[in-house]
């Protein structure tokens, strides 16, 4: 799995509707889409953080 596709197919990792195996060894070896990755996660959690609760 190359960068980009990781790029590509993250949504899908992120809610667990794809298989996580490729995503996981090429994590384990890419620290740039690691970074990437957290990137992403701490993005969604400050985006939820703003709308108000109901």
């Amino acid at each position: 799995m190359t960068c980009r596709e990781v790029i590509e197919r993250l949504l899908d990792y992120v809610e667990k509707t794809a298989p996580g195996d490729d995503f996981e060894h090429h994590l384990a070896r890419c620290s740039s889409c690691r970074a990437y990755l957290d990137s992403y996660l701490k993005t969604i959690r400050l985006a939820r953080g703003a709308l108000p609760s109901s």
